[in-house]
């Protein structure tokens, strides 16, 4: 298997993990519903974080791949991401060069 075959198939698997992230209701000691993190979606937002600092260059270059697999998993993992609440968005916002070429070949794909 190729690298970007590796990293696609990583990137989907991250996915689906941070996906399970979502802040789910608990009841308080009033027995009302409110938003509460458990632990785990605090550890899954750091994993998120992580990602971003450390894979932020393998997230580019697959998103610049002309395989449009690699490209639908890196941007299936960033707006996953995205989703994930305003601190881990606004981290998202810092780690990304939006000034790169890759960007613009985003906006015209191949035919």
């Amino acid at each position: 298997m190729r690298n970007g075959d590796i990293a696609t198939s990583l990137f989907l698997a991250a996915t689906d993990l941070l996906a399970s992230a979502q802040a789910q209701p608990i009841p308080d000691q009033d027995n009302q519903l409110a938003p509460q993190r458990t632990p785990a979606a605090i550890a899954l937002t750091k994993f998120a974080e992580d990602i971003l600092n450390r894979r932020s260059k393998s997230l580019l270059l697959q998103l610049g791949s002309t395989v449009r697999h690699r490209v639908n998993a890196s941007l299936s993992l960033l707006a996953t991401i995205a989703a994930m609440g305003t601190n881990v968005t606004s981290h998202l916002a810092r780690s990304l060069d939006m000034t790169s070429d890759t960007f613009s070949k985003l906006a015209h794909p191949p035919k």
